[in-house]
This record gives structure tokens, sequence and C-alpha cells, in this order.
């Protein structure tokens, strides 16, 4: 009698006690090959040929090397005919099971049409789920994944000098950059690049752009390539401080990408330059860039840049050497830093270096929040695939009947295995191909009206690697929704079925254990969205230290001839800010070099007898004694009289807090080594008693804490451009048109940039923080829906399953109340384990979005509450309705029933 198999993990006892191979291990394996009759007939010859010689005497050794010897010409013929009827045979049987599959298909196609609510929920679900992911990872492969489009980008460098006392990253001046030149051993090339504002002179008027003025390394350095033109004109010194090359991006919307631009001649700022060339559509670097032009000796002496401790508007890229890397470019480059220091120790002192990446420099600020948003989806992804796979296993537990048939007919358990799973695949074939339309769509929708704060948006497309990843997402999402429905699908108990049982009991554990996944899941979710709104609402929160209502600001750019005139420079400033200020719309109007909330600034030195032997820093501004009044600004101590005049100093609040705590700030005497230039106003220190103390202003929103700041009277020092600052009447702001008339009244030459609100500041600096925002909200929603929708299938089919036992119980005299507490109490159990899983998961998963957190702990105990009180809420409304059903369950017709 044979023995039975036993028990492992390659057999299974199946639905009538017999125990088979797992069918899993045959879902797709070819059948074994039956041995040749010539290579058996051409064994037996051989076999009988060696008995007869071993008859006959011979050693068996002996006999069996004869045997060989005399059958050798015919072994051969016959192995390779056996070696063809192995190749015939496979290809036979891949010509079989390519034909089941096939089979399989046909009838997939022919059940899921037959089935639309089925297919249509599950093709949706899986579409929305594929959709999301692929969308979100092809903007993360373009921008973070995908090199930038430059020869050998992994070379590229930026560099920047530091400070002990802050994390920030400073300009290094122009004559650091040439020190740095001059002695790395690291780097093949460097170059400078220095930011301008300019005007062009064009029919319509005059337009403001801004020129990268650069050294003739700049080319080499990024490996730019021209689409017109070349790049000649900027990469010798010798030949062409008037030539100019133009950004892809601007000749098109400027130009309208005129082919004949090259040889033609552009005035800027009252400036001759001739168009050598435009860049091919990759070259973005810098992103604020309209054109570049020479750097020369002569714009380096204008400009006043060549000076040791000028720290302003410079970046610095470099082409490292093929053998060298970020680390070793920071090792040399910090000890150049240290010469530097020690030679020149009045303007180099404390000045270190750092050396990033191009790559991480341009995608840093977005890598955290792109990966975030990455995660998000992908877990949306996983609650849809559970969603699904519900669905397949209600769908296959109805279809108990036709499969006990087809096994009872003599279907193998591995066929009706591999048919279920073809089923998935045809699904999620069809899910993917939505998935990818709809990412199609929605990235076209979110690149047309612009994704915020997003680096290399320009190079978002659907590719090659796209497709492939959308592909293996299908693939995946195949086995995790019809994998365990496909394999528990082929084990029906037949005898069962036959008694009408379908063996549900079996699916409910896992549907269960499904549901508690998706809550875990979706509760992490959740649980982010949360988090990241509680702290963009932190953000918005945050008081700027003066008033933003109906308060607005443009900057002033002097014509070409103002140059080095700052006395006239001033003229004008006052003369436009007067202008503007007897317009009707205006209220009041003032001017200031950098604003409050704009991010930008200069920080320059200062001395006290207080802290004369340490070297401190603060932010300088320049402004008129209207600043204040017109800001909003709180006036703490002293008076702005003096100011207004032309003398005295005003500093902040956190000024006088951090450098006289123990005295009033008022009256005391500093010295401000103003930022340095050619003009005759820069250059010399400032030495003034301070008149008066005013709140502070925050330079960005994202400051903890407000920086100290130092206010110079104009007179001391006219900035090459200013901000000026009006304060328009309520409701008024629809139309500038007065403002506009009033700038040209004064110099027409002057253009009217973009006129913003100062509240737009505020908000342009959190694009990215609003933007992960709405997309956690986005998932964390879609998120809950379905987990909420698993939780109401798992209990509904609770329900029908045991439809018969509450019939029964009623009918003994159980009360509605009692029933619908049993469901409830049964879909809360589910949804609590789920929710205690979920804040584990989520208080681990928080601390990747911690440095997307603004002022709000990434274990937040208010927010981990409210989500769990959301999650429970929404199970108890999910279970609510399976439960009121089940207590409206006729007795009377369960009772008949049986």
């Amino acid at each position: 009698m044979d023995q039975p198999l036993p028990r492992g993990p390659a057999n299974f006892v199946d639905g009538n006690g017999a125990v088979t191979r797992r069918p899993y291990r045959r879902l797709f394996r070819l059948r074994r090959e039956p041995e040749s009759d010539a290579q058996r007939e051409i064994q037996f010859h051989i076999y009988s040929r060696q008995s007869e010689l071993i008859a006959a005497g011979y050693s068996p050794e002996e006999a069996k090397r004869q045997a060989a010897e005399e059958f050798g010409h015919v072994a051969s013929v016959t192995s390779e005919t056996v070696r063809e009827s192995r190749r015939g045979w496979r290809r036979l049987q891949f010509e079989r099971l390519a034909e089941s599959i096939l089979q399989d298909l046909r009838f997939g196609l022919r059940t899921l049409v037959k089935n639309p609510v089925f297919s249509g929920a599950a093709v949706i679900t899986l579409g929305l789920s594929i959709g999301s992911v692929t969308a979100v990872f092809t903007v993360v492969d373009a921008v973070v994944l995908q090199p930038l489009k430059y020869r050998d980008p992994d070379r590229i460098a930026t560099v920047f000098s530091t400070q002990p006392q802050s994390s920030a990253n400073f300009p290094p001046s122009y004559p650091d950059f040439q020190d740095f030149r001059a002695q790395s051993q690291t780097f093949e090339a460097l170059a400078l690049l220095r930011g301008v504002g300019m005007t062009l002179e064009a029919e319509d008027g005059f337009r403001p752009l801004t020129v990268a003025l650069v050294t003739e390394d700049f080319p080499r350095v990024l490996g730019a390539r021209t689409a017109l033109g070349t790049t000649a004109g900027i990469s010798s010194p010798s030949s062409a401080a008037s030539t100019v090359i133009l950004k892809n991006s601007f000749w098109q919307t400027r130009f309208g990408g005129d082919p004949n631009i090259i040889g033609t001649t552009v005035v800027l700022s009252g400036k001759t330059f001739v168009v050598g060339g435009v860049y091919d559509s990759r070259v973005e670097y810098p992103v604020w860039a309209d054109a570049y032009a020479l750097l020369s000796e002569d714009l380096v002496r204008s400009e006043g840049i060549d000076v040791r401790d000028f720290r302003v508007d410079h970046r610095i890229l470099g082409r490292l050497k093929l053998s060298e890397t970020i680390e070793t470019a920071q090792a040399d480059l910090a000890t150049v830093a240290q010469r530097l220091e020690m030679e020149y120790s009045a303007s180099n002192r404390d000045w270190g270096v750092r050396v990033i990446s191009l790559t991480d420099f341009t995608v840093s600020s977005a890598r955290t929040s792109l990966f975030a948003i990455l995660g998000a989806a992908g877990v949306f992804l996983l609650i849809g695939c559970g969603n699904v796979a519900n669905l397949s296993v209600a769908r296959t537990l109805a279809r108990g009947r036709e499969i006990g048939v087809r096994i009872s007919l003599g279907a193998a358990r591995a066929r009706i295995a591999r048919q279920l799973l073809v089923e998935s695949g045809v699904i999620a074939f069809v899910g993917t191909v939505i998935g990818v339309a709809f990412a199609a769509a929605a990235l076209a929708v979110f690149l047309g009206v612009g994704i915020p704060g997003l680096p290399r948006a320009g190079e978002v497309e659907m590719s090659r690697r796209v497709f492939l990843f959308s592909a293996g997402m299908g693939i995946i999402a195949t086995m995790l929704f019809g994998l365990m429905p496909a394999l528990y699908g082929s084990r029906f108990n037949l005898s069962g079925i036959m008694k009408g049982e379908t063996g549900e009991k079996r699916f409910e554990l896992y549907r269960s254990g499904m549901v508690v996944f998706q809550v875990a899941l979706a509760v992490v979710l959740v649980a982010g969205g949360a988090l990241l709104l509680k702290s963009f609402q932190n953000l918005q929160s945050v008081d700027p230290g003066f008033d933003t209502q109906d308060l607005y600001t443009f900057r002033i750019d002097p014509p070409a001839d103002f140059e080095g005139q700052p006395d006239a420079r001033r003229e004008l400033y006052l003369g436009i800010r007067d202008a503007v200020r007897n317009t009707p719309l205006v209220m009041d109007a003032a001017l200031i070099n950098h604003m409050p909330l704009g991010g930008r600034g200069v920080v320059s030195p200062i001395r006290h007898p207080n802290f004369e032997d340490v070297d401190v820093s603060v932010w300088l501004k320049t402004a008129d004694a209207g600043f204040f009044d017109v800001s909003g600004l709180s006036l703490i101590a002293g008076a702005i009289d003096d100011f207004g005049r032309g003398s005295g100093l005003v500093v902040s609040e956190a000024f006088a807090e951090t450098f006289f705590p123990d005295s009033p700030a008022v009256g005391e005497v500093v010295t401000v080594f103003k930022q340095v230039s050619r003009d005759p106003d820069y250059g010399e220190p400032i030495t003034e008693p301070i008149v008066a103390v005013v709140g502070d202003a925050l330079r960005t929103v994202r400051e903890n804490l407000p920086e100290p700041v130092i206010y110079v009277p104009q007179k001391h020092q006219v900035w090459p451009n200013v901000q000026l600052l009006m304060r328009v009447r309520p409701g008024a702001a629809s139309t500038f048109d007065q403002v506009s008339e009033a700038v040209r009244s004064v110099d027409p030459r002057v253009p009217v940039n973009e006129i913003r609100s100062v509240r737009s500041f505020a908000t342009d600096s959190v694009v990215r923080e609003r933007f992960a925002r709405n997309m956690g909200l986005v998932f964390s929603f879609s998120a809950l829906v379905l987990a909420l929708i698993g939780t109401y299938g798992v209990l509904s089919f609770l329900v029908r399953q045991r439809s018969k036992e509450i019939g029964i119980r009623i009918a003994l005299g159980a009360t509605r109340n009692s029933v619908v507490g049993s469901v409830v109490g049964k879909g809360m159990a589910l949804v609590s384990l789920g929710t205690v899983v979920g804040l584990a998961g989520a208080l681990g998963a928080g601390r990747f979005i911690e440095g997307m957190l603004f002022a709000t702990s990434s274990s937040d105990p208010g927010v981990f509450a409210g989500t769990a009180a959301v999650i429970l809420g929404c199970g108890l409304v999910a279970g609510l309705f399976p439960a009121l059903r089940a207590a409206r369950t006729d007795p009377v017709g369960v009772l008949r029933q049986e």
C-alpha cells in the first residue's frame, strides 16, 4: 500500500483530506518529457552485448568498454536523435503552455466582462493607486534620480563660504575665488557667477531681466552647449565684454525663438551687447538668469567686487578632476581657506568653506518632500491592493460552485489557481493602463499650473523608466491582491461545495487581516497628513512683526548712467517715492534696500566696546525714516526724528536684547562696517549713536527667532537698487496704472517691475510646505476612504455569512440592539487593532518627515490622538450600516430556509 506523502512545506492537505503537492509549484511548470524510445532501445542492446561478453569470460569493466566501442557510432547518432527529440518535446510543451494561458486569458476576460461591477471597482481602484504612484515617481525620477543634463554632472560642485556660528551658506568674495582657483589641487576649472539686474530697452518699452556675469571658465565647468551660435563671447576675456548668451527659455519667450537672433544687438541698461549664442534647453543654471555675459576686469572694478570682504550675490561652480571627489575637494579648499584666514585675518577671520555637489544643491530642498510623497503614494497603493484583494476573495467565494464543478470534471487544482491568477493579472494590466493615463493627465495639469518650488520641472516627462516602473507596479499588484485568493480558491472542499458549503470561514481570517492592514496604513497616512497640516498652520500663524495688509512693493532699478553716482541715485529714489506717494490710491510710501519677508539681506560687521574683541555681524538694512511708519513696525524706545534727518541708527528689538541685555540700547554708539564698493558712499564705516529701537521684522516666515537688524539712514549708504514700499487704500490694489505713470513721470527709463503684495513674499516662502500639505491631505483622505470601504465590505461579508445564525438568534429572543452591537463590536475590534498598529508605524514614519515640519513634533500627542479619534469614528460609521442591515434580518425567512 502506498504511503501517504508527509506534510511539509511543499505539500498540503486538500479539501477531501488528500495530500498533494502545493499547486503554486506547478502553476507554470512544463510536464516531464518521457524517455526516448530510441534511447531505451540502444541501451537495451548495449546491456545485452555486455552480458554476452561477461559470459564469454570478460571482466565487467572490459565488457562495458568493448560493448561501448561496438555501439559507439550508433550511440552518437542516437544521442543526436534524442537531443532533437528533446528540443521538439520542449517546443511542444511551450506551445501547449502558451495555448493554455491564452485559454485562461480568454476565459478570464469573458468572466470579467460578465461582472462589470466587480471588474470596474477593481480596475478603478488599482488605476487610481498605480496612477498616483506613477505620477509621483515620474517627478521623483526626473528631479532626484536622473543625473543633471550636463557633461559628467557628478564632477560639478558648488563652493560656499561658511562661519562657525551659522549653518548658512554665504557667497565667497571675488578675491577668495581667485585664490581658490589659483591654489586648488582638485578642480579642473572654477567659475564665478554674479547676478545683476538690468533693463532691456525694446520697442515696447523697458523690460527688466537678470544677467549672470560669469568668468571665462563657466561654459567649460558646466559643459554647456548652445542651440545657436557659440559661447566664445564669454569664454575669452580678450574678445567679448560686450557679448551676451541668451538662456533658451528667455530666447523663446522674449524673442519668439527667432533663429536669426545671432549677431544682432540688444541694449541692456544703456550698454550695447551682441547676441553671440543661445544655450540649449538643458542649461538652466542658475534658474534666475535670463542671459549670460562675461565678467570682465572692468566690470569687476565697476561693480566694486574686488574687495575681499564683499560677499554678496556671488556663486562659484567648479569641475572636479577625474580622480577627485567632493570629499577631497572639501579638504583641499579647507586648506586654502585656512591659508587665507592667516594671510588676511581682518577680512577672512572665522571664514571657512563648504563644497556641495551641484546635484545636491539643486535638488536637496525638494528631495525629502518628494520621497515623503512617493512613500505616501506607495502606502496608498498597498491599501488599494488590499481593497482589491477583498473584492477578489468575495468574487472567488461567489464562484465556489463553478470552481467545484470544474474540479469534479477533472480540472487540476493548479490549473484553477493559475486561472484565478491570470484573471488578477488581467485586472492589474487594465488598471496599470488606466493608471498610466491618469498619471499623464495629472502631470499635465500639475506641470501646466506649475508645481511650486520644484527644481528641474522642465525635465519631468513620462520616460521609458516610468513605463517599466508602472509595469513593475502592475506585477507587484497582481501578486499582492491576486496570489492568495488564487491559491485559496483552488483549495475549495469539493464535498462541502456539493453540500452547499462554500468554505467561507477559511477566508474570514484573511479578509479580517487585510482590514487591519488597510486601517494601519491609513492611520500612517492620516497622521502624516495631520502633522503636515499642523506644521503649515504654524507657519501661517507666524507674526512677521508688522502689518502686511494692503502693503505692496516693487523694485527700482536706476538707468545705467546713474552708476557710480550715489547722490543722483538717491535723488531718483526720493523723486519716485514722492511721486508715488502723491497718487490717489497710495496712502504712504518709503524706501528700503531689502524687504522683510523677502529672504534676502546683507550681513555687515559691527563694533562696540562691549564686544570689540569679538567679530560680530548683523543684518544691515538702509532705509528712509518713513519705512517704520509705512511698514507698521512698533517703536519700542527712542525716537525716529534724528534718523529721518540722516543721523543715528535704528536697531531691532532682537539686536537690543542680544547686545545690550542689561542696559538701554538707545544712546549707545556703534560702528557699522558697511559692505564695500567702488561708489563714493561705500567703504567708510559709520559711527553713530542708536536713536531708536523698533520691533522685529522677520526675514523669512521660517525663522523661529528674530535676528538682529541694524538700520542705516539712506544718506549714509545709497543702494544700487531699492524696494519701494507703499501702503495703498483698502480695495485700491486692483490696478497700479497710477503707480506706473508716476514712475514714468520721474524717469521713463525706469521699468516698473512686478508690483507684489508683501504678504505674497510670505506665501511664496512656504509653497513647498503648502504643496506637501495638499498632497498629504489628498492621500490621507483617499486612504481613509479605501480603508473604510474595506471595513464595510468585510462586515457586510460577515453579516451575509452569519445571516442564518443572526436570524435564529433573533427568533430565540435576541434584541436587535444586541445584534447591532455584535456586528459593530466585530468591526471596531478590527479597526482598533489596525489603529494601534498604525499609530506605532506612524511614530516611526514621522521621523522621515521631521525635517519638513515647522514648530511641530513628529510625535505630537494631539495629532496622534486626533488621528485615532477620526479613524475610530469613521470605523464606527462603516460598521453601522452592515449592523443595521443585520438587525433587519427576517427570522421567519431564515427558519423557512432551514
